[in-house]
């Protein structure tokens, strides 16, 4: 993470919070400040005005240009610095230069320390800080006859404070950059296990897809390497083209393997290779969730579909329903569920997880990370079930019912169908 898109969080964010205030903070002093000057330093109304102004104008225009945000403190400081008669009519000692005045100088510093990199910052606070001591000398050796002490006190005290509000800034920038840099880390965290656990889906699913391949060519091998002897009467012609077949299916087999140990080498931290489910797994997965305390319902029918002869499709299959039925159990203990597995015209198999709303409250989920109703976690297995459709051809979806409840159907497509018509909606 570079450090000029955490100074560009940064600049956004301050923006952002002060553009929403600064109008209203330069509002709230320009009403304060104006009769403030005027009673208290003896200044004509329209010059208290006038430099008031031009000091609270620079608030909000420090938010896009600096420069002239800077000119105009200077110039209502300079005003003010000439303009003051010593007491006004309220008669009280006060300061060479109005709190206001000195306010609107410290929330200008705050804001350029903050929304601007640090050298604009520290050239602002160096102008605002010569147009102060210029004040207060003009002020002193005016109408306002100060003894030498007191001037030297002001002078120091508004050089600290300055130099606080300098501070105050840089710590703040410092601060939410930091926030910046570890939400960015987290996001960047986020997405690299989303893209991890696609990659394992996706080795899990080329793992799936080696065994039953692997079954298929096989066959054939044997198949081919045996017609010869099985099929009497055959020429010598179609017994090279069987011993092809078989030469053939033998360098698929060694490609596979080979794939295979190099997916069992990326999966030795503990992923094992197991075997393929199912249709015959679908049943005792319903039969395990009803025992956990889910009431769940099978319908299944799929007469005269040749899903039998895919295995990847049946695999698909069996992690909706075995998906469907852990989701339910996270989220909706107890509640009524469907599983529907059956067969679509034109060659589609739709396999649905269906549940109603849960009965009666559920106990309050724990969202930590790594717990089993962290939001990121149960998102995985859908967003790998979605992998696995895409990759036969079909398509998933999941949401909620009306009336309560969740839906997870997968509409997929029977290997060798004629699919002219389309997929039926899911």
């Amino acid at each position: 993470m570079s450090a000029p898109s955490d100074a560009a969080d940064v600049c956004r964010a301050m923006r952002w919070l002060w553009s929403r205030s600064a109008t209203a903070v330069a509002a709230l002093l320009l009403a304060a400040s104006v009769p403030w000057t005027a009673l208290g330093y003896g200044t004509t109304l329209v010059v208290a005005f006038l430099a008031c102004s031009a000091q609270c104008l620079a608030l909000p225009l420090a938010l896009r240009h600096p420069v002239w945000a800077t000119a105009l403190q200077v110039g209502g400081l300079l005003v003010l610095g000439t303009a003051v008669e010593g007491r006004g009519p309220l008669g009280l000692e006060l300061l060479a230069l109005p709190g206001t005045a000195v306010l609107a100088v410290v929330l200008q510093v705050v804001a350029v320390g903050v929304l601007w990199p640090p050298r604009t910052a520290v050239l602002t606070a160096v102008a605002l800080a010569t147009a102060v001591l210029t004040a207060v000398a003009t002020s002193t050796t005016g109408p306002r006859d100060l003894p030498p002490s007191s001037v030297v006190d002001e002078l120091v005290l508004y050089l600290l404070v300055l130099g606080l509000a300098l501070f105050v800034a840089f710590g703040l920038r410092r601060r939410i950059g930091a926030e910046a840099s570890v939400a960015r880390a987290w996001q960047e965290v986020a997405l690299e296990v989303d893209r991890r656990s696609l990659a394992e889906e996706r080795t899990r699913i080329a793992r799936e897809l080696h065994d039953v391949v692997a079954h298929s060519m096989s066959s054939i091998h044997l198949q081919a390497s045996s017609a010869p002897y099985r099929l009497a009467g055959t020429d010598p012609a179609t017994n090279a083209e069987f011993g092809e077949i078989a030469a053939g299916s033998r360098d698929v087999m060694r490609d596979l393997g080979q794939l295979l140990r190099v997916l069992r080498e990326q999966g030795e931290d503990g992923c094992e290779v197991t075997p393929v489910p199912g249709l015959q797994e679908i049943a005792s997965e319903v039969a395990w969730a009803r025992a956990a305390g889910t009431p769940a319902d099978l319908v299944m029918d799929l007469t005269d579909t040749p899903l039998v002869h895919s295995a990847g499709l049946c695999a698909t299959v069996f992690r909706v329903v075995q998906e469907g039925l852990r989701n339910v159990e996270r989220h909706a203990t107890g509640a009524r569920t469907t599983v529907t597995v059956v067969a679509e015209p034109p060659g589609f198999v739709t396999v649905s997880v269906r549940n109603d709303a849960p009965p009666g409250p559920r106990a309050p989920a724990d969202l930590g990370p790594g717990s089993l109703d962290d939001p990121d976690r149960l998102r995985l297995g859908l967003l790998g079930l979605e992998e696995r459709a895409r990759s036969l051809g079909g398509r998933l979806h999941h949401g909620p019912r009306d009336g309560g409840g969740h839906d997870v159907t997968a509409v997929l497509p029977v290997p060798g169908a004629d699919l002219e018509k389309g997929p039926p909606p899911p």
